[in-house]
């Protein structure tokens, strides 16, 4: 049975922001008309061995591929900066990190650069953010694009930059809501996007259609 501050958690979170991507609870949220009634949950696959995200030039491509770990964002950059000729970056990660994810996809934005999930890859819980950071947005054909709420353990905690202090305690809960949702607006995605995933626990990932990420604009280039 939920706790009253988990009820309330999920209350506030809602009505704070209905543009949410962030939960601690696991109270059911209706979805907007514009996303599916019946949703596509799940189990997040574990599908690198490595805990570390590859950084790996393939002609103008920058494919990054495995778990966003807390040094990915200076990885990246240190790239970037060497004087490689980049024009999309590749994604195929089941997420990590929030904190560097938010802050790769400030960096591609930043450059101009395209984003895209490659045909039969996997964008998941933190990497959907960096997906939303290209100037167009691609994901190939039987690519699967997911969402759910975000646990933070004490590894991102002690590594975060850009998240606010604290742990999953309400008023850090508010502030990253309202972080993902600025971030989202910003990169010309609707945040409500992220809503889907409210009922979703961390361990699961709620799969987007293609249409849903159309009508976001998540997608908008072929």
């Amino acid at each position: 049975m939920m706790q009253p501050k988990e009820i309330l958690l999920n209350l506030v979170m809602v009505a704070c922001v209905a543009v949410a991507g962030y939960s601690v609870g696991r109270m059911p949220i209706v979805p907007s008309a514009s996303f599916s009634p019946t949703p596509s949950t799940v189990p997040l696959p574990a599908l690198f061995a490595s805990e570390q995200l590859d950084i790996a030039l393939d002609g103008r491509v920058l494919r990054l591929t495995g778990e966003i770990d807390p040094d990915a964002f200076r990885r990246f950059v240190l790239v970037l900066d060497s004087g490689i000729d980049v024009r999309t970056i590749s994604l195929v990660s089941t997420g990590g990190s929030l904190d560097a994810a938010l802050s790769i996809a400030i960096v591609i934005r930043s450059r101009d650069l395209d984003t895209e999930v490659p045909a039969g890859g996997v964008c998941a819980s933190s990497c959907p953010l960096i997906l939303a950071s290209g100037r167009n947005r691609r994901v190939g054909d039987d690519a699967e694009v997911g969402v759910h709420q975000v646990a933070m353990d004490d590894t991102a905690l002690e590594h975060q930059t850009i998240m606010p202090p604290g742990r999953l305690g309400l008023a850090t809960g508010q502030a990253v809501t309202g972080m993902i949702a600025a971030h989202l607006r910003s990169m010309g995605v609707d945040p409500a996007i992220w809503l889907v995933g409210l009922s979703t626990p961390p361990d699961h990932i709620r799969l987007l259609s293609r249409q849903e990420m159309w009508d976001a604009a998540l997608i908008n280039a072929g």
